[in-house]
């Protein structure tokens, strides 16, 4: 029986997120390719469409690990509506106040729980 393939993980909003996200599992030593990130060159003259956005593979062993580490990631680098801030979120371990663009506390430098809000991350 064969391998499984490389599975799609992601879809970026462009080359330099899909390379963003790719660099983020690398640090986490998921290795991982883009794939598509030249379509958006012609979209202009095709018109956008999510078919032409980049997409993250990994190896189908990897895909699992790759979308829970690419919704920490998501988590990390989402913006807000413009003129609206994301709330801020306490530390799970020192209770300390932290400004929501901050991934760690700045005080105790615990990491910010993966939903976002003030649940354990221990």
């Amino acid at each position: 029986m064969s391998e499984p393939g490389p599975v799609e993980v992601y879809v970026a909003l462009d080359a330099t997120h899909a390379h963003a996200a790719v660099a983020a599992l690398a640090a986490e030593k998921v290795p991982a390719r883009v794939v598509g990130e030249n379509l958006q060159t012609a979209s202009g003259e095709l018109g956008m469409s999510f078919n032409a956005l980049p997409r993250v593979w990994v190896a189908a062993e990897y895909a699992t690990r790759a979308q829970e580490i690419l919704a920490r990631f998501d988590l990390e680098n989402a913006t807000p509506e413009a003129g609206e801030k994301a709330p801020p979120w306490t530390c799970a371990k020192c209770g300390e106040e932290v400004d929501s663009v901050y991934a760690a506390c700045w005080k105790c430098q615990n990491d910010r729980p993966v939903d976002g809000g003030g649940g354990d991350s221990l």
